[in-house]
């Protein structure tokens, strides 16, 4: 069992946005979640570990390689970030422990349950803000080698 598996209800919905309606041929979800005022979790290697490997679970994705997280420290900014390749994309986090703000990002071609991954994340670091957005990705026909579409 992962820790912090009690983060998560199973019904549990903390967005009161309207559903996004499905995009036929879109190739990929891309979920953007903007937290402030976060608790101590969000700036310790162990627990942001902990948490990826939660997400990745609840969301049923599959990890491609080992989880990339470094400590930046430098003019442009402090905090950790993440970097999680999965089999459908990538999850990345970015701590900015000055502020005490995260900003996670999910993409994937494989539709993902946007609640839970917005529950998990309030649970988790408690942010006293928490702001998102749900976009599809695509980028179009492919154009042919000749130039036309």
């Amino acid at each position: 069992m992962l820790p912090f598996r009690d983060f998560l209800l199973e019904d549990e919905t903390l967005t009161d946005d309207p559903p996004v309606p499905p995009k036929l041929n879109s190739w990929g979800f891309h979920m953007m979640i903007d937290m402030s005022s976060c608790n101590k979790k969000m700036d310790d290697e162990d627990d942001v570990r902990a948490f990826f490997d939660v997400l990745i679970q609840i969301l049923d994705m599959k990890k491609l390689s080992s989880i990339t997280i470094k400590r930046v420290d430098s003019e442009e900014g402090r905090g950790l970030s993440a970097v999680q390749l999965i089999t459908t994309s990538s999850i990345t986090f970015h701590g900015d422990d000055v502020n005490k703000c995260v900003y996670l990002d999910v993409f994937s071609c494989k539709d993902f349950d946007r609640p839970k991954v917005l529950s998990l994340v309030q649970k988790y670091f408690t942010p006293k803000r928490i702001s998102h957005k749900f976009i599809y990705r695509d980028a179009g026909p492919a154009a042919s080698e000749d130039g036309a579409n």
